[in-house]
């Protein structure tokens, strides 16, 4: 059962998307130790959480799948830039 299971996984989605985080927490005190911590440090962070979140639900799910209104292409193209960014797969 347990070969069955291990030969079913695409390893390296697998592996990014576990291995990605793991390495911040890692990586994050590491950085608070040699550089110290300033605010500013967020504010990257909390943009592209809110650019990636807003594309999956607003973009891929909302305007992509459901057609549920119409958007400028250039809107269309930050849907899918930040939609890609986040790691959840393709548009189509």
């Amino acid at each position: 059962m347990i070969r069955n299971f291990i030969n079913k996984v695409d390893w390296v989605p697998t592996l990014f998307l576990t291995l990605t985080p793991l390495a911040f927490f890692i990586l994050l005190p590491v950085l608070i130790h040699y550089e110290g911590w300033h605010w500013t440090y967020l504010i990257p962070v909390i943009s592209l959480w809110a650019a990636t979140s807003f594309s999956i639900t607003g973009g891929y799910h909302r305007f992509l799948s459901h057609r549920s209104y119409d958007a400028a292409g250039w809107v269309k193209f930050l849907y899918l830039l930040f939609g890609a960014a986040s790691f959840q797969g393709s548009a189509l």
